[in-house]
């Protein structure tokens, strides 16, 4: 289509899109996957500008063939005029996303087992809940985590609104397909809520450690559970993560900015025509 209307193509990557290779997307069996595959040599040589939600992407993209020049991070933002900071619940941590391997929720419930007065709520649905719920009886502490599922945006930010911390505990896959940026991070930092989560992706980019939050090697929930542990046991720890976690929402993802900016790099190329 911008072809055929001689339009520039701006082309915005979440994470799959930049990190897996063609063979493993035409051997998905995904047909929307196995098209893109086909197409994306074509689009790195036309598409004007391609954005990353994160440097992470940004270099993976830059790896798999994008062009340098034409590849931007561009961090997405979020109006933080929508988000508040609840009345916390105390030991509570939640976690939020689909149930799925990246997400990291089973080394989660392994720190879980090792964190006797916290407790989890889980939200999100996938192929993987009957599984964690096993995992979660395996261990112990079914009692102890809630398995909430998808839930509306506004529940879902209600629950981290009364969390002690978010936990992130994202893992790259087999196949190598990893996160972007996850929003949910930037949400939880508008609620003056800190993150603890796996030095993964993007989280990094989000996440300043000892500021805003804590970062752990992906798959050691060891690690993972020192980190949450630290977290829960101390008030003033969790106020001035708390405090960073917002300074950076505002200074990194306001929307209205972020938005300003994009705006700037359709402008840039409209007068390039």
């Amino acid at each position: 289509l911008a072809s055929a209307l001689k339009a520039p193509l701006v082309t915005t990557l979440h994470g799959y899109d930049a990190s897996l290779p063609p063979r493993t997307m035409l051997a998905s069996g995904r047909l929307s996957w196995m098209r893109y595959a086909l197409l994306r040599r074509r689009l790195m040589a036309e598409g004007a500008l391609f954005l990353t939600v994160s440097e992470s992407i940004r270099t993976r993209a830059i790896a798999a063939g994008f062009p340098e020049a034409r590849t931007i991070t561009h961090y997405p933002g979020i109006d933080l005029a929508r988000f508040s900071s609840g009345k916390p619940e105390p030991g509570l941590i939640v976690h939020v996303g689909r149930l799925v391997e990246k997400k990291g929720t089973a080394m989660l419930l392994r720190a879980l087992a090792m964190l006797p007065e916290a407790k989890l709520a889980i939200v999100g649905e996938g192929p993987l809940r009957r599984k964690l719920e096993r995992l979660a009886g395996e261990l112990g502490i079914a009692q102890r985590v809630q398995f909430l599922g998808a839930l509306p945006h506004v529940e879902t930010a209600d629950w981290v609104a009364r969390a002690w911390l978010l936990a992130v505990p994202s893992v790259t896959r087999i196949d190598g397909d990893s996160e972007g940026l996850p929003t949910v991070i930037l949400e939880a930092a508008a609620m003056a809520v800190p993150t603890v989560g796996t030095r993964h992706g993007g989280i990094g980019e989000a996440v300043e450690e000892g500021e805003s939050g804590f970062l752990v090697p992906e798959r050691d929930p060891d690690a993972l559970a020192r980190r949450i542990g630290e977290v829960l046991a101390s008030p003033d720890l969790r106020r001035r993560l708390g405090e960073g976690a917002l300074r950076i929402a505002r200074q990194r993802f306001d929307g209205a900015r972020q938005t300003e900016r994009l705006e700037a790099f359709y402008d840039s190329l409209i007068a390039r025509r």
